[in-house]
C-alpha cells in the first residue's frame, strides 16, 4: 500500500519558530517508508523560502506525543511575548478518526483544535498529513475543497486558525515509493517551491498552496487501489489579502519551465531523490526555487513518462531556464544504467496481484512436467521489486505414468532487480528461496509427505493491458533438496509461469 502518515511542523512567525518532527511508528500499524525524508524536504523548504526568516528550526525525529506538546508550549509561551505571531502546525504520520499517533501515544484532534482555539497567536494553521485526518475538520465545519473557496486574508491583518488536512475522514492518506514520500507532502513542496504560484507574483500563499496539492494529490491518486484522496479544510481566519507562506525571491537562483501544454517536469538531485514536480503553464513560464548544485530533470507528458532526461547545472544568484533541446531521448539501456542517475526515467514503482498457471518440469517435487496454479502479489520500488507467491500442484498417475498421486503446497519468495524498458515494459531479473510440502498418496491408501526446500534463479516480465490490468511472464530454474529414504538428494527443477493480474 502507498500509506498515510508522515513528519511534523510547526512554524511560528513572528516568533519565527519551525519544529520539525517524524512519527513512523505507531502501536499496531504498519511502519511508514518516508517519513523522514518528508521531514528534511520539508524543513530544507521553511528553512529556505518561508516566511520566518531569521528564526529557528527545531527538529524532533520519530516523536511523541509528549515531545509535541511540550513543544506547542514552548512556542506559545514565545507567541504570548510577540503580538501578531503566526502559528503553522505540520504534522505527518499514522492517525485514526480520533487523533494523530505518535508511537505508543494519542494527540487527539480535540486537543489539537483546543490549542488552536485558545492559543495567543493571531494565526494558527495546521496542516495535517495522515489517514483519516479530515476528522480533524468536522467539528468546525471541515469540508473536502478546491482551495479557490478558500478566503484570501492578509499577513498582517488575518486573525483566526486553520485546519488543512491530506485526507478525508474515512479515507487513507497514501505514500509513493517512487516520489519516496507522501502524495500530500511532495506537491505540498512543490508548490511551496513555486509550482503554486499562480500568479507569477513570486509569493506562494495558503490559499494558493492549498488550490494546488488538492489537485496534485487527487489527479494522483485516482488511478491508486486505494482510491483518490481528497484534502480536507476548515477555514477560519478573517482580514483582506494573503496569507503568505513562502517567497521564492528569497532563493537568489531556480529552474524556469517554459509555457507549455499537458507537461510534467520531475526534478531530481544527483542521488535520483524527487526534488519537486511542475506542470507546465500555457499562459507563463514557472519558477522552482532550489538551492544551487546539480539536478536531473525528467519530461512527462499527458501523464506518461517520456524517453527523455537531462542534466544541469544550477549556479548560484543565477536561474536557468529549461529549454527542450537540453534533453536527450534516452535509450532503454543507457535509462537502466545503476548508479549513473538517468535511472530515474525507470522510477516508476508499482504493486500487483496476479493469478497465475504454470507448467512445472522435473524434480521429486513436480514428479515430470505437471500444472500448478498461484496467486503472485509483487511490490516494486524504483530499483528492486519483491514477488511472495503461493502455489498448489497436482500430479496423477496419468499424467506421469507411475503409481503414485502427488499434492503439492509451495510457497516462495522472489526478490529482483526491477529492469524498465521503454515507458510502459518492466522486466525483473533476480533469484528466490522456495519450501513446498509434497505429500504423496500411495497405491496402499497410506501417504508420505515431506518439506522440500528449494533455490532458484528467475526472471520476470510485465506487459500493461490497461491502465490497470498487466500481463506477467515469469521462468524460474534451480535446484530442489529433495529427502528420499533419510538421503537428501539435489534435483534440478524449472518452472514456467503465466499470469494476469491488476496493479496501479
Amino acid at each position: 500500500m502507498l500509506q498515510a502518515g508522515f513528519p511534523l511542523v510547526v512554524a511560528i512567525f513572528a516568533a519565527r519558530i519551525a519544529i520539525v518532527s517524524s512519527s513512523n511508528q505507531a502501536a499496531g500499524q504498519a511502519p511508514l517508508l518516508f517519513a523522514d525524508r518528508d521531514g528534511e524536504r520539508m524543513v530544507a523548504v521553511l528553512s529556505e523560502l518561508g516566511s520566518f526568516a531569521g528564526g529557528d528550526v527545531w527538529s524532533l525525529p520519530n516523536t511523541t506525543a509528549s515531545a509535541v506538546r511540550a513543544a506547542l508550549e514552548r512556542a506559545e509561551r514565545l507567541a504570548e511575548r510577540e503580538p501578531g505571531s503566526e502559528i503553522l502546525f505540520y504534522f505527518s504520520g499514522h492517525a485514526d478518526g480520533e487523533g494523530l499517533l505518535m508511537g505508543g501515544e494519542r494527540f487527539s484532534y480535540r486537543e489539537l483544535r483546543d490549542r488552536l482555539a485558545r492559543s495567543r497567536a493571531q494565526v494558527r494553521v495546521a496542516v495535517l498529513d495522515a489517514c483519516q485526518s479530515g476528522s480533524a475538520t468536522r467539528p468546525k465545519g471541515g469540508r473536502p475543497g478546491t482551495g479557490p473557496a478558500i478566503p484570501a486574508v492578509s499577513e498582517v491583518q488575518v486573525n483566526g486558525a486553520a485546519i488543512l488536512a491530506a485526507s478525508g475522514a474515512e479515507e487513507v492518506a497514501q505514500e509513493s515509493s517512487e516520489i519516496e514520500g507522501s502524495y500530500f507532502t511532495h506537491h505540498l513542496i512543490s508548490g511551496l517551491r513555486g509550482a503554486g504560484d499562480r500568479d507569477g507574483n513570486g509569493q506562494v500563499t495558503l490559499a494558493e498552496a492549498y488550490t494546488y496539492v488538492y489537485a496534485r494529490t487527487l489527479a494522483a491518486t485516482v488511478p491508486s487501489l486505494w482510491g483518490p484522496q481528497h484534502p480536507a479544510y476548515d477555514y477560519r481566519l478573517s482580514g483582506t489579502g494573503d496569507l503568505i507562506l513562502t517567497t521564492l525571491r528569497r532563493s537568489r537562483q531556480g529552474i524556469v519551465f517554459a509555457p507549455g501544454l499537458n507537461e510534467t517536469y520531475s526534478v531530481f538531485d544527483l542521488s535520483g531523490e524527487v526534488i519537486g514536480e511542475i506542470q507546465t503553464n500555457v499562459a507563463r513560464s514557472v519558477r522552482l526555487a532550489l538551492p544551487a548544485g546539480g539536478y536531473r530533470i525528467s519530461l512527462h507528458r499527458n501523464g506518461e513518462p517520456s524517453a527523455t532526461a537531462g542534466e544541469i547545472a544550477l549556479t548560484e544568484g543565477r536561474d536557468l531556464t529549461v529549454d527542450r533541446r537540453m534533453l536527450k531521448t534516452v535509450r532503454p539501456e543507457y535509462a537502466l544504467a545503476k548508479g549513473g542517475g538517468e535511472d530515474v526515467i525507470a522510477a516508476r514503482a508499482s504493486d500487483g496481484l496476479f493469478a497465475d498457471y504454470a507448467l512445472v518440469g522435473r524434480g521429486l517435487a513436480t514428479a515430470g512436467i505437471s500444472s500448478e496454479f498461484g496467486l503472485t502479489f509483487r511490490h516494486s520500488g524504483p530499483r528492486w521489486s519483491v514477488a511472495p507467491r503461493l502455489s498448489y500442484g497436482e500430479v496423477r498417475p496419468d499424467d506421469v505414468g507411475v503409481p503414485l498421486h502427488l499434492r503439492r503446497y509451495g510457497a516462495a519468495a522472489y526478490v529482483m532487480r526491477r529492469i524498465a524498458i521503454g515507458s510502459v515494459v518492466d522486466l525483473h531479473v533476480g533469484a528466490g528461496a522456495a519450501a513446498t510440502r509434497v505429500i504423496q498418496y500411495q497405491i496402499d491408501r497410506s501417504t508420505q509427505s515431506a518439506v522440500v526446500p528449494g533455490l532458484a534463479a528467475a526472471l520476470a516480465l510485465e506487459i500493461p493491458v490497461t491502465r490497470w490490468v498487466a500481463l506477467r511472464f515469469a521462468w524460474d530454474a534451480g535446484i530442489e533438496l529433495v529427502p528420499i529414504d533419510g538421503v537428501t538428494e539435489t534435483r534440478f527443477a524449472t518452472r514456467a509461469i503465466f499470469g494476469i493480474g491488476v496493479r496501479r
